[in-house]
């Protein structure tokens, strides 16, 4: 008789408990053999010549934008996960992947639906991804518009980056209208599985 029942999953906790510890390990030989290449006389030096205000100043900002960016996720959910602290941590965990990674953006976001589990669905945790995705994007059209018009303020009408700039305006407009139109239709929920 054929056992149709899913894997168990407790085969495969050694593996992650075990990969955990590894891909700390490599990160760590990759920050050594960086420091070893770059000299650690010139990453010394770099860090006396940048001061504490301004690793204030490039620190600061980034924290405060990558809470606020977790609050306006917290919103995409229909039920919220408790804890803020985690939700901030499954951010910055699949943001440290779309930026470690050659993924283009995506690989990040997979992380984050994986990591929400078990206290969120995978498939609730996806389509809180691609919400706040399509917010990201469309708050991106907005900054370019406004952009835009400032560059249209200060430049001649005829200038080359007013030009590039409206191409690139229209494009992410039609590009953003054609996701929203995906989702509306519902085209991105077999993804799921």
């Amino acid at each position: 008789m054929i056992d149709h029942s899913p894997p168990s999953s407790s085969l495969s906790l050694p593996r992650i408990r075990l990969l955990r510890p590894l891909l700390i390990l490599a990160g760590v030989v990759l920050i050594g053999y960086l420091i070893h290449r770059i000299g650690p006389a010139a990453i010394l030096s770099a860090f006396r010549s940048l001061s504490w205000r301004l690793v204030l100043v490039l620190v600061f900002p980034t924290c405060l934008v990558a809470i606020t960016d977790t609050v306006a996720w917290r919103f995409t959910f229909l039920k919220p996960p408790r804890s803020f602290a985690r939700l901030l941590g499954v951010r910055l965990a699949g943001e440290a992947v779309n930026l470690a990674t050659p993924t283009a953006s995506v690989g990040g976001d997979l992380v984050k639906a994986y990591l929400l589990r078990p206290g969120v669905p995978l498939r609730e945790g996806l389509a809180s991804v691609i919400a706040d995705k399509t917010t990201s994007v469309v708050a991106q059209v907005l900054g370019l518009l406004g952009g835009l018009a400032a560059t249209a303020l200060l430049l001649p009408e005829s200038s080359t980056l007013l030009f590039a700039a409206g191409g690139a305006l229209v494009l992410e407009i039609v590009c953003v209208a054609g996701f929203v139109v995906a989702q509306v239709r519902g085209v991105i929920g077999g993804g799921g599985g």
